[in-house]
């Protein structure tokens, strides 16, 4: 099952920055300290400033084991069963025959039957409205993909404004879908529905990425990668 939610790119642009800090410690950067520092104060601070006035958002797409939404589901239908059939039957155990109360109406009038369609959907995100014109197409999801795996799914963000870049990405897909298809890749392997080439490197970089490291090493993720494990090794 997929969720797409509304996520905030304030909390997501503060990552991407946890990220350069965590990086520029690095002693491969050890000549970049200036030309990071400028990216921080001229891009970075600006971008905080003005998503701290009014933030945005983009649309991320969570997949979750048809078994964790269904089996709730069905063990509440039993149970609602089991009380319903209680409710009808007497002492004797007969059933009952239920008839329902109208309530009366006054003068001509007549009351308006409820529409069950006009009932308002939960909020998801932050409840701003998303700018997104469509969804990625499978084929741009493909190379989103096959970028992602081509680098060990240690992608960072510089690297998602190349990929969108491409010819194979339309013009009318906004970077934040980008960004998210591959935050929603992060969140595949926390899941552990597959893995990259070298795990052991990709930990690694999670591990400097206090988000994503905080999603991959939670109860919830621990729990989902353990009940996919027990599935496959059934």
């Amino acid at each position: 099952m997929v969720v797409k939610v509304d996520c905030s790119m304030k909390a997501q642009v503060e990552s991407f920055l946890e990220y350069i800090k965590a990086r520029a410690k690095d002693p491969a950067h050890t000549k970049n300290g200036d030309a990071i520092a400028d990216f921080i104060d001229g891009f970075m601070v600006f971008e905080l400033k003005r998503l701290g006035k009014k933030d945005e958002d983009y649309i991320e797409e969570i997949q979750f084991p048809d078994e964790l939404v269904l089996e709730p589901l069905k063990n509440a239908k039993l149970r609602m069963d089991e009380i319903f059939n209680d409710f009808l039957k007497d002492p004797s155990g007969k059933t009952k025959t239920v008839t329902p109360t109208i309530a009366p109406t006054s003068g001509t009038s007549s009351a308006t039957p409820t529409d069950p369609t006009a009932a308002k959907q939960p909020r998801t995100g932050n409840g701003h409205k998303s700018n997104k014109k469509r969804g990625l197409a499978d084929s741009e999801k493909d190379h989103i993909r096959a970028q992602f795996l081509a680098v060990n799914g240690q992608i960072a963000e510089d690297t998602c404004v190349e990929i969108k870049k491409h010819s194979e990405i339309g013009t009318d897909v906004s970077i934040f879908q980008v960004t998210g298809f591959v935050t929603y890749m992060h969140r595949q392997i926390a899941m552990g529905e597959f893995e990259v080439t070298n795990m052991n490197s990709y930990l690694d970089f999670l591990k400097s990425h206090r988000a994503l490291w905080a999603t991959y090493d939670s109860d919830k993720y621990r729990a989902m990668r353990a009940d996919v494990a027990a599935r496959k090794a059934a």
